[in-house]
């Protein structure tokens, strides 16, 4: 749900562990993918699809914080996919996350390495997929706030040159 405990701006997404009748306990689950239940055919959840995607990213970024109730675990996870024209399948480049079961009371960074396979590879899509409690016993109540997601690129500037094409003055520079 959306809530006004945000890191920065107006808003942040609150994932909490709740109680549904009929499913008992169930971790809080936020996607920018789409999630199907299949209750009535004993096939669970299947999260599936994502959000298009131009460029490479090399991370994901991010601000957390995080009221676990007794010990509770919390993952936020990307997978990132391309269009196989010969297969007609998603190819999965990247998969990747960041997990902890520690108490966070005021949000905190993190940032998870995007390595692709094989790394020639460029994506067409990501998916992230966040879930307030990851274990095998979701605990009710537990919270997780994420604000603030972001891709960080590489390097897309200038490499560096072998030989040197600028001159410092006054030499030596004074750090400036």
């Amino acid at each position: 749900v959306q809530t006004d405990q945000a890191k920065t701006g107006q808003y942040a997404a609150k994932i909490q562990t709740q109680e549904l009748m009929l499913l008992g306990t169930i971790p809080g689950i936020a996607t920018t993918g789409a999630m199907t239940l299949d209750i009535a055919g004993g096939g669970g959840l299947a999260i599936t699809g994502g959000v298009p995607l131009s460029g490479k990213p090399t991370k994901l970024n991010g601000f957390f914080k995080y009221d676990n109730m007794q010990g509770d675990t919390m993952v936020i996870f990307i997978v990132t996919t391309k269009w196989n024209a010969g297969t007609q399948t998603r190819d999965t480049l990247t998969q990747a996350a960041f997990a902890t079961n520690q108490q966070v009371s005021t949000y905190e960074a993190f940032s998870i390495d995007l390595d692709y396979t094989p790394s020639s590879a460029t994506p067409d899509s990501f998916n992230i997929i966040i879930i307030s409690s990851a274990g095998s016993a979701p605990q009710l109540g537990t919270m997780l706030f994420v604000d603030d997601l972001s891709f960080e690129y590489g390097n897309v500037g200038i490499g560096e040159t072998e030989n040197s094409i600028f001159s410092v003055y006054p030499n030596p520079s004074n750090g400036n």
